[in-house]
């Protein structure tokens, strides 16, 4: 499977990542940037930025090593639960475990094509195969 990355701001994060090693790693290379020794001569501008991000990564970091924040893996499904109050028409109206309401014009989600949500990019799923699968891995166990 390709390790998939996101943009977020000017910083690229691979997809399936420890967060906390990322952020020692990130922190030790800027500390390194900072050092006379090794770094490269930034202005002194360019140094009170590297500075304001390493004390933004140091403050993350010890904040989830503390427990204060705590990272959430991602799930690997959006769950699309029909929502009978607000159907329209031939079309099924949906709350998705994103957080968002989707509703369809003809049909349910999986005739129209909706293998993704449109919303958080996820693999969309009804609650009725979600039910299955999570039956399925408990079996397993």
């Amino acid at each position: 499977m390709q390790n998939k990355k996101l943009k977020t701001g000017g910083i690229v994060i691979p997809e399936k990542i420890n967060i906390v090693e990322y952020l020692e790693n990130k922190i030790a290379s800027m500390n390194r940037m900072l050092n006379p020794d090794e770094a490269m001569f930034y202005s002194k501008i360019k140094n009170e930025k590297i500075k304001a991000v390493l004390d933004f990564f140091n403050d993350l970091l010890s904040k989830i090593k503390s427990g204060e924040i705590v990272i959430k893996e991602k799930q690997e499904y959006c769950v699309w639960h029909e929502d009978g109050d607000y159907d329209y028409g031939n079309g099924k109206s949906y709350k998705t475990d994103c957080g968002e309401e989707f509703t369809t014009i003809d049909g349910m989600a999986k005739q129209n094509g909706i293998k993704y949500c449109n919303y958080c990019g996820r693999e969309r799923v009804s609650e009725k195969y979600y039910k299955s699968l999570v039956m399925t891995k408990k079996k397993g166990e």
